[in-house]
């Protein structure tokens, strides 16, 4: 089968940095280990790191049969920036280009975000009869008003009008809809204005454990121990895009209230626009702490050292109706959660019991007093963590259930030109 996968804004496999691969980096391997023909289409801008991988369109290959097609645009500093929006137009149009000067591939499997790269593979989907899956991993653009004031979301959500005519057209012409739970798949089967068919379906983000050896957590933990803090500690981790989506000033005024407690610290990994004002408001809190970017053995190895994982998403449905990667790689740790967010996380988290909903400052301090206090329930929704991981959120598991998923519909689409042949002919 020749397959190609449409995803910016992943860590790529050649971008040697360190960073694990996540939902479509995973599921190019697990192809390509099976012997299908993959193409990666992706950006030549970094996403995380804000800065150029290569200055002009670049096509890498990582095995005999798996490359990448980076497609070069305009970069930008904020991911809520006009710069952005002009970024991934130009991204979806030079895709949409190239992809007809290249041989036809049996299957396009699209992420969505964003709403322009689907749309382009949908459309080429239809005018080639090739079967598009579009994975629903964002609500964009049913999100983009919640990143703005209450007086501006109204204009916003008129502005997004356009989107979402957009967005309907590519679910409408899409063979197929996944999404990362039943709430995601059913709001791109609403978006696409039809009932749900047996070949839309739910997968859920899978996050790969990967065994590292002695010395290389020791050289985790030794970065982390340089910062001044000790493996001994009370840690309550997080690690991840510092941005608008986070709600990190809760975080802080919770380390505050808990500054008297010298056990009891706070290790916040990651880059993003909203890093510098948040250590501004975090200057005099000694149980604060910003590593900044970490690689995926210091992740690792911080997991190993951390009570607990603290997700402190905004409120919003884009996390209201989502397990996201955050919530999967906490699991994979074994690390009970204190989340900001209600809906199918903190249900998930309830049935489980492998962690806690708290809804301002005095929640969080006290939920992480509590479960400092008692290392024997703190060990206990430690194992029911990684219960719920082993039974639902293993990658190798996951993304051979969608490889063969993608094999399926590859089959099922040529027996019906097959039949719509055979139809013709009589």
């Amino acid at each position: 089968m020749k397959v190609w996968l449409l995803k910016e804004g992943e860590p790529l496999p050649s971008d040697n940095s360190g960073d694990r691969l996540f939902r479509m980096g995973m599921l190019a391997e697990e192809l390509a280990k099976k012997g299908h023909e993959v193409i990666w289409w992706s950006s030549t801008f970094n996403h995380t790191k804000k800065q150029y991988r290569h200055k002009e369109d670049k096509q890498i290959s990582i095995a005999h049969n798996y490359k990448l097609e980076l497609i070069h645009s305009i970069s930008y500093k904020g991911n809520i920036s006009l710069r952005r929006v002009i970024h991934q137009t130009h991204t979806a149009k030079k895709f949409a280009r190239r992809a007809r000067q290249l041989p036809r591939p049996d299957l396009i499997f699209c992420a969505m975000p964003t709403i322009d790269l689907a749309y382009e593979a949908a459309k080429l989907g239809t005018e080639y009869n090739i079967p598009v899956v579009l994975d629903i991993r964002d609500l964009w653009p049913d999100i983009y008003a919640d990143y703005f004031p209450a007086p501006l979301k109204n204009i916003v959500k008129f502005m997004s009008s356009f989107s979402r005519r957009t967005l309907s057209q590519a679910c409408n012409q899409a063979y197929a809809i996944t999404g990362l739970t039943t709430e995601y798949l059913n709001w791109g089967i609403n978006y696409a204005n039809r009932l749900q068919s047996s070949w839309d379906r739910v997968f859920p983000l899978g996050y790969k454990t990967i065994t590292y050896d002695d010395k290389q957590l020791e050289d985790g933990i030794s970065f982390f121990e340089q910062q001044g803090i000790a493996s001994d500690d009370f840690i309550a981790c997080f690690f991840g895009q510092i941005g608008y989506a986070v709600d990190l000033d809760t975080v802080l005024q919770a380390a505050e209230l808990t500054r008297e407690n010298k056990r009891i610290k706070y290790v916040l990994c990651g880059t993003g626009e909203k890093l510098e004002g948040l250590k501004a408001k975090a200057k005099g809190l000694s149980n604060v702490y910003f590593p900044g970017w970490v690689d995926a053995n210091q992740i690792q190895a911080l997991m190993r050292i951390s009570k607990v994982g603290i997700i402190p998403y905004k409120q919003s449905k884009n996390y209201e109706m989502n397990l996201p990667n955050k919530f999967a790689e906490y699991l994979s740790g074994a690390l009970p959660m204190l989340l900001s967010v209600r809906g199918i996380m903190k249900e998930t988290c309830e049935a489980n019991q492998c962690g806690h909903y708290y809804e301002n400052e005095i929640d969080l301090a006290n939920y992480l007093y509590e479960l400092e206090l008692n290392e024997s329930v703190r060990q206990e929704m430690s194992k029911n963590s990684k219960k719920l991981f082993d039974n639902h959120f293993k990658a190798e598991k996951i993304y051979d259930e969608i490889s063969n998923y993608l094999v399926q519909i590859v089959d099922n689409h040529k027996a019906e030109i097959k039949s719509t042949a055979l139809l013709a002919s009589k």
